[in-house]
């Protein structure tokens, strides 16, 4: 039995203690910590570069208050009238602006290619919620 020891303890000091042996199990360890952190690094880029300045031109009152509601970060104005906007946007002041004619239901967003590419999904989902709910209102639909 005394040989078998010494045997069993030379074979482990040889595998076990060895350098290849900590970077077999360090390895993946490591690996997975830096999958996390370019994870992360990419996360928080996107969420940066979905947040801007945005004018809105030509919305009514409640549409405003619609789009001050779902505002996911974004600074917005609505002091510029179409010319203004463009100016602003050439100047890189503004990220983009968002026009509305005399139809709510149809916006149109203008932006450079060099821009943010900010998320409007936020603003299209209440926009359209607010015109369901307006034809509705028109139709004498009511809740029920």
């Amino acid at each position: 039995m005394n040989r078998l020891g010494v045997i069993i303890k030379e074979v482990y000091r040889k595998n076990v203690l060895s350098w290849s042996f900590f970077w077999m199990i360090a390895s993946p360890i490591i690996m997975v910590g830096v999958v996390l952190a370019i994870g992360y690094f990419v996360g928080s880029s996107q969420s940066d570069s979905s947040v801007g300045n945005i004018a809105v031109i030509d919305a009514n009152a409640e549409v405003q208050e619609i789009i001050e509601e779902v505002n996911t970060g974004n600074q917005i104005q609505y002091d510029f009238d179409r010319s203004q906007a463009d100016e602003a946007l050439q100047t890189d002041d503004i990220d983009g602006y968002l026009t509305f004619g005399d139809d709510v239901s149809n916006p149109m967003y203008y932006r450079k290619t060099t821009s943010k590419d900010i998320s409007l999904a936020p603003f299209e989902e209440a926009l359209s919620q607010y015109n369901f709910v307006n034809s509705a209102e028109e139709m004498g639909l009511t809740g029920e």
